[in-house]
């Protein structure tokens, strides 16, 4: 459950970067508010454009609930090595950094949206999921708002 003063409503522009957005009817989707070449964005998180990303300044067309301040957590059972390749919806860890792949909306190729910076270095070193989910609070005040699902989930 959320607490009153923990979200708010409105337009995915409303939302600083590190907020979540879920939806409010079937019409809206769930979505991650990142960075991109220092522009806020929001990455899609369910619906038909699942991983896409588009640029919020301005956009008043997509709206729903703002959670602000959430976390992402990483399932170390989901781990791989980047260096081979990651799938769109993965999360990264490199350089001070955490970074989801998603796909753009200007273009058919991968790109890597900024999450979280100011993290401990890794220098050379990175780290791959593909499970995680975003939360808000810690510990016993914890609640889990949304996990990401494997390609074989989504295909049943």
């Amino acid at each position: 459950m959320l607490s009153v003063d923990e979200f708010s409503v409105g337009y995915f522009s409303d939302a600083l970067p590190g907020s979540l957005i879920l939806p409010r009817n079937d019409r809206e989707e769930a979505a991650l508010i990142g960075r991109f070449r220092d522009e806020p964005c929001a990455v899609l998180l369910s619906g038909q454009f699942v991983w896409q990303t588009f640029p919020l300044t301005g956009n008043v067309r997509w709206s729903g609930l703002i959670v602000p301040g959430v976390r992402i957590e990483l399932d170390e059972g989901s781990l791989f090595d980047p260096i081979y390749g990651a799938p769109i919806g993965s999360i990264q860890r490199s350089g001070t950094v955490l970074t989801i792949r998603s796909k753009s909306d200007a273009s058919t190729s991968a790109i890597q949206v900024l999450i979280c910076d100011g993290l401990p270095p890794l220098n050379n070193h990175s780290a791959g999921f593909s499970q995680w989910q975003v939360v808000l609070g810690f510990g016993d005040q914890k609640r889990v708002l949304w996990r990401s699902h494997s390609e074989q989930d989504e295909t049943k």
